[in-house]
């Protein structure tokens, strides 16, 4: 009788883990479609400026797959079918983490949640000082303080939340009430998430490229947008709006549709006017100088080669 109510309580205690869990879940799901639509709206935006945030390459893109790699994900296709976009599966990332969810999905959940975590420890580190940087945080005051700053959308934390909520139950011991598609599930959302974070930074270095716009405006006077391609250079056309960033603001836009250096461009031209090297856009779409970031001047831009990574 003992041994019957002691088996009776477990399956009434894992009936109520698994509902907990797929409340959780779908939570979780609901905030990522949420911050997919904000992060859409974002790009929207800025491709209206003319800066198209999706023209980045992923760092770890590849462009080739051998008939190894395409069997690869052909099998993961059977444990995720058709839910996580061409692009992401091209990433070593994916790669990694579904060879090893076809052995051990706990596993693979455990491998992804470190690169989130890495990820948002990587983009906050410019907002912490060098003393700061040594105290260990957990994953939810980095993600706390990433949103304090403004580089994290305000649901990020909800989200962050109910992922290694369910990820801690999973990958410490309570994973054998879990069918392997429940851990698949979440495996997805940490990809939806990774690519959340991706795109909630974008950091601009002042180069060469910067200085030419700066000289032709100052020569020529106002041009039109069109213009640009074909008098200063195809990169001058993509890159002229970012001269209107703060907190540079080197450049305007006229109400005839044209561009001409403004009085800040000019003292920078003359060597008056130092400006931060790297700008960094927040998650509002404001644009601010990377911390840390050394100020410098024209006389830093050399005309023959690019300062920094441009």
């Amino acid at each position: 009788m003992a041994e019957f109510i002691t088996e009776y309580i477990k399956k009434i205690q894992i009936g109520e883990s698994l509902v907990e869990f797929n409340q959780k879940n779908n939570a979780l799901k609901e905030n990522i479609n949420i911050l997919n639509e904000e992060s859409k709206l974002a790009d929207s935006i800025q491709k209206i400026d003319g800066f198209d945030s999706s023209g980045d390459e992923p760092s770890d893109k590849i462009t080739q797959h051998d008939n190894n790699t395409k069997n690869e994900m052909d099998s993961t296709a059977l444990l995720y079918p058709d839910e996580i976009d061409n692009e992401t599966k091209t990433t070593s990332l994916y790669k990694k983490v579904f060879a090893t969810a076809i052995t051990s999905p706990s596993a693979a959940l455990m491998f992804l949640s470190s690169r989130i975590e890495s990820k948002i420890r990587k983009d906050i580190e410019p907002f912490i000082d060098t003393e700061q940087s040594k105290k260990p945080r957990s994953i939810h005051e980095m993600v706390h303080l990433g949103v304090n700053v403004g580089i994290f959308p305000p649901r990020l934390e909800e989200t962050i939340r109910d992922f290694w909520y369910i990820r801690t139950k999973i990958i410490h011991g309570e994973s054998t009430q879990y069918k392997s598609a429940d851990i698949m599930s979440l495996i997805h959302s940490g990809f939806e998430i990774m690519n959340i974070l991706s795109k909630s930074l974008h950091t601009e270095t002042f180069t060469r490229t910067y200085r030419h716009i700066l000289e032709y405006l100052a020569t020529e006077g106002p041009i039109s947008k069109k213009d640009i391609a074909n008098r200063i250079g195809q990169s001058a056309y993509a890159n002229q709006i970012k001269l209107t960033y703060e907190p540079w603001n080197l450049i305007i836009h006229t109400h005839e549709n044209h561009i001409a250096i403004n009085d800040r461009g000019k003292a920078f031209l003359a060597g008056t006017l130092p400006i931060p090297e790297s700008i960094i856009r927040l998650y509002t779409g404001d644009w601010i100088a990377v911390p840390n970031t050394q100020l410098i001047t024209v006389a830093d831009v050399d005309n023959d080669s690019q300062l920094g990574n441009g």
